[in-house]
Order: structure tokens, then sequence, then C-alpha cells
């Protein structure tokens, strides 16, 4: 039996387990699942490119606050 282990703080990455699933139906059974459990799609928060937009939905999908941190960000990525 194998395991696959998607540690917390610092070690997750945009994409993480993408090639995965694509490459194994099982793995995309597991995420399936996942996301029909959670009624959301987790799936695509972890999948998705901007970091920025995946941290909100994330935060809305704990039903925690927004961090902090994202407005001044976000503000500063409009002003470039």
């Amino acid at each position: 039996m194998r395991a696959f282990v998607f540690p917390g703080q610092g070690a997750q990455v945009l994409g993480m387990g993408r090639d995965l699933a694509q490459a194994y139906p099982a793995a995309m059974a597991v995420f399936d699942e996942v996301d029909d459990a959670l009624g959301e799609k987790l799936s695509e928060v972890i999948w998705g490119e901007d970091l920025l937009a995946i941290d909100r939905q994330a935060c809305q999908l704990a039903q925690e606050p927004v961090a902090n941190y994202l407005d001044p960000i976000e503000e500063l990525r409009a002003a470039l």
C-alpha cells in the first residue's frame, strides 16, 4: 500500500495532486469524493493558478474570516 501525503504549512504548491489525479483514476476518485462531501470543488481550489483567490476560497471553505493580508496584496497588484 502507498499513501501520498500533502503536509501542512509551507509544503503546498499550486496544482499539487493534479498530475497524480490525471494519471491514476483512483486518485481522481478521491478528489471527486472530497468535492462531493464538501459540496465544493476543493480540486479547483488546489489546482487553481491565482494564489490570492485560492487563499480567499480556502478561508470560505473553512468558514474562517478572510486573512487580513490579502487586501493590501490585491491593492498593490491592482496598482501595478
